[in-house]
């Protein structure tokens, strides 16, 4: 069995051997490659040249990531519930000739958030970022308990662009874009989200200021290498609590595992394998992906 990751800058990723190590667990022949069109696979020019490729040379399905979970979506002929609320693909499987397309983000920081903060106010959220992964990341946290969710993009129109599609999906909720962030946004926060590339391998830079919330604000980053990114650290230094990006990526890869493969992965097997896989990692100059 075969399957990929199809995304840019994705060197760094731990999911090609976090899929073969639960594979080899449950003792089955299973191959994770990458294509990657700006450098593994310079033939192909767009995400429908990649899902075209992976579907004629037998993979069984991929996983996507930036810059084409948005894209995606065009290039299938079923989209998961979630997949189609969202307008985002994170997961395609190849089944008779059809391709069928799934989001695992959402499920990850869902089971993520609720893991690490079940005691915690969540009513006023702020999440920075208005891509693919921004996407799931905003309607989990309505479906969370959020009532007012600023969505912050320096393209104000990707920033406008989710909060009118969140806002369909969860009309009862208050969801305003902005293109900048004020303190005043941040102080009115229960909790902000992280949920672009930043801090990512050796990015020293943060999404914002955590000094300038509320103490007991909570502080998530779906980061996950490094585990406590730049943003983290000084979350904690103000005595705020956090919440690192490794829910996320283990839930979201349990889940396309088994979409996947047919088979249910050991979840907790699977935590061990990436503990481990963290640790031996060490920081990449390259900005990299999931």
């Amino acid at each position: 069995m075969k399957a990929a990751l199809i995304g840019e800058k994705t060197s760094g990723s731990l999911t090609p051997k976090l899929h073969e190590q639960e594979a080899k667990a449950q003792g089955f022949a299973y191959r994770y490659d990458r294509i990657d069109p700006s450098k593994t696979h310079p033939e192909l020019h767009s995400v429908s040249d990649c899902l075209e490729w992976a579907e004629a040379n037998g993979f069984a399905g991929v996983n996507i990531t930036y810059p084409f979970k948005n894209d995606a979506v065009a290039y299938v002929d079923e989209l998961s519930p979630i997949a189609e609320k969202l307008a985002s693909v994170n997961t395609v499987v190849f089944c008779e000739g059809r391709r069928i397309g799934h989001n695992t983000d959402y499920g990850g920081f869902s089971k993520a958030l609720d893991e690490a903060l079940q005691n915690q106010r969540k009513t006023t959220c702020v999440l920075f970022g208005a891509g693919g992964a921004a996407s799931a990341v905003g309607l989990a946290l309505l479906d969370a308990g959020a009532q007012k969710l600023t969505v912050i993009d320096p393209q104000q129109d990707r920033a406008q662009e989710l909060s009118d599609r969140l806002s369909a999906l969860r009309p009862g909720c208050t969801i305003a874009p902005s293109r900048l962030c004020t303190d005043d946004i941040l102080v009115k926060a229960n909790g902000v989200v992280n949920a672009t590339p930043l801090g990512m391998g050796a990015d020293q830079r943060k999404a914002f200021d955590p000094a300038n919330l509320t103490l007991g604000t909570w502080v998530a980053d779906i980061v996950y290498f490094p585990l406590e990114t730049p943003l983290l650290q000084a979350s904690m230094v103000c005595g705020l609590p956090v919440v690192s990006g490794r829910g996320m990526a283990l839930n979201q890869a349990a889940e396309a595992f088994q979409l996947i493969t047919g088979r249910q992965a050991n979840v907790a097997r699977m935590s061990a394998h990436l503990s481990e896989l963290l640790d031996e990692k060490t920081p990449h100059s390259e900005t990299e992906h999931v």
